[in-house]
C-alpha cells in the first residue's frame, strides 16, 4: 500500500477541545496531547527518556470512517514521534480512541 503524497503548512498550533480537535492536533514540538496515558518511550540504548519530537493526527475523518479516508489512523488514532538526541534511535507510539 502506497499513500497519496501532500505537503505540510506549518502555521502556530492552536489546541481545540474534542471534537472539534479531530484532524487539527498534527504539530512539532511541545509536549504530547496523549489520547490516553503517557507512553513516552525509553531509549534502548541510553535508558533515558526520549524527546518528544511531533504527533501526526488522522485527518480524513468526516464522522464517518470509509474506504476512502487514508489517513485515519484507527479509531481517528495519533502517532507520535519520539527521538535520543544522544543516541540518534527513534521510536514512535500509536493511541487512539
Amino acid at each position: 500500500m502506497k499513500l497519496r503524497e501532500l505537503g505540510v503548512k506549518f502555521t502556530t498550533y492552536q489546541k481545540l477541545n474534542y471534537p472539534e480537535n479531530l484532524g487539527k492536533r498534527t504539530k512539532f514540538g511541545g509536549d504530547p496531547e496523549w489520547i490516553q496515558n503517557d507512553q513516552t518511550p525509553i531509549c534502548p540504548k541510553c535508558k533515558n527518556k526520549m524527546v518528544f519530537v511531533s504527533q501526526i493526527d488522522s485527518f480524513d475523518y468526516n464522522g464517518y470512517p470509509t474506504e476512502e479516508a487514508e489517513y485515519i489512523f484507527g479509531d481517528v488514532g495519533m502517532i507520535y514521534v519520539f527521538f535520543c538526541f544522544e543516541c540518534l534511535e527513534t521510536e514512535s507510539v500509536f493511541q487512539c480512541y
